[in-house]
């Protein structure tokens, strides 16, 4: 089994409306520390394959570009783990 573990961030020149809510809710219940807040999807994908490592990525990147990140607003970077 191979473990892909996928993060996806909001590109920095979007609005990011429920990051920036909860960094209100934060300074606003007295952690007045807190200068910014980034919040980002994580999703693990459990793979069969007898695939080379690089034809894997290249599997998952299309995955990331196709399905699971928005391009337009979104970023991503992925690990490869295997068992």
């Amino acid at each position: 089994m191979v473990k892909a573990k996928i993060y996806i961030f909001m590109r920095p020149e979007y609005l990011n409306g429920a990051a920036d809510s909860k960094k209100e809710d934060l300074i606003r219940n007295g952690f007045a520390e807190v200068k910014d807040v980034t919040q980002s999807k994580y999703i693990e994908l459990e793979l069969q394959s007898s695939k080379s490592r690089k034809s894997l990525e290249r599997r998952v990147d299309e995955m990331c570009k196709g399905l699971l990140a928005n391009k337009v607003y979104e970023t991503y970077r992925f690990e490869i783990e295997t068992r």
